[in-house]
């Protein structure tokens, strides 16, 4: 069912569904104020009363109220402003959109809505220059992008301009938890990303095989080789293989491989009795200091 094809008995029990989640006779309705706490519980009475979901109810608001939409309706949207004017941007955006353009007129970096630099305007900022949003508003979205049309630069694009540069440069592949262009490299070359870019990630293994490699089998065929040669275990602070060697014998790591380490303890077991016998040692300790 469209929203559109609501009957008058389905509006009735709209509006008494709001009127009993906020509490108030219909005809108080005119005189709600809508802040935050209000609003979700209008949306919630809505899809209740309807057997919408939110962001359903959210999405035809926004097609229906917006100029550059296909669904806008100008005789709508009118009626919409006359009794719910604070649709169109209460205090709160307004205060908020004041401050991204102070932000952008002080030359401060756009803020970010992810990460360990999270900021409380990025989200915000996604939702109000974001065409397909239901906050999106036209007007700021022109201002802001021509106050800083840095903040709005395509990040993907030049990401993946780096790392081409980066290959052809010969560089050694970006560690993902050390260098900035790690993560983004796994994002566009890993399929089950949804930055999965497969053109990108064609033509970065074309120019970069080596980056591609499955160094876990890489290192696990090293160390298989470095265990016949009955060379000692690799210590983990000092030899490269030290902590892979940690990693895929340790039943509690993220990179543990059962088949690798059974075959590696019946080649070695030497390699792994006296982590076997601190172990044990620790155990009993603890026990032992136990009332």
């Amino acid at each position: 069912m469209h929203l559109r094809h609501l009957t008058g008995e389905k509006i009735k029990a709209v509006t008494e569904a709001i009127c009993g989640k906020l509490g108030i006779a219909p005809e108080q309705l005119p005189e709600v104020q809508w802040g935050e706490g209000n609003s979700r519980k209008l949306w919630e009475a809505v899809a209740e009363a309807t057997g919408f979901k939110v962001q359903q109810l959210k999405s035809a608001l926004h097609n229906y109220k917006n100029p550059s939409s296909s669904s806008y309706k100008p005789e709508f949207e009118a009626r919409l402003r006359a009794v719910a004017p604070q649709w169109w941007g209460d205090k709160d955006s307004t205060s908020k959109k004041a401050e991204l353009k102070a932000m952008a007129l002080r030359g401060d970096p756009r803020p970010s809505k992810n990460g360990k630099k999270k900021h409380p305007l990025g989200h915000p900022l996604c939702e109000y220059t974001h065409p397909s949003r239901a906050c999106y508003d036209q007007v700021f979205d022109q201002e802001i992008r021509a106050l800083r049309p840095d903040w709005f630069l395509d990040t993907a694009a030049l990401n993946k301009a780096e790392l081409k540069a980066m290959a052809l440069r010969e560089e050694s592949r970006p560690n993902q938890k050390k260098h900035p262009m790690g993560g983004a490299l796994c994002r566009y070359t890993n399929p089950k990303s949804n930055n999965y870019d497969p053109s990108f990630d064609q033509e970065i293994r074309a120019l970069r095989p080596d980056w591609f490699l499955d160094t876990a089998a890489l290192n696990k065929a090293e160390l298989k080789a470095m265990a016949l040669r009955e060379e000692s275990r690799p210590n983990a602070k000092k030899h490269p293989l030290g902590h892979p060697l940690c990693d895929y014998t340790n039943s509690k790591s993220d990179s543990y491989d059962p088949v690798f380490d059974q075959e590696l303890r019946s080649l070695r077991p030497d390699w792994f009795t006296r982590s076997t016998q601190l172990r044990n040692s620790r155990t009993t300790n603890k026990k032992a200091k136990k009332p």
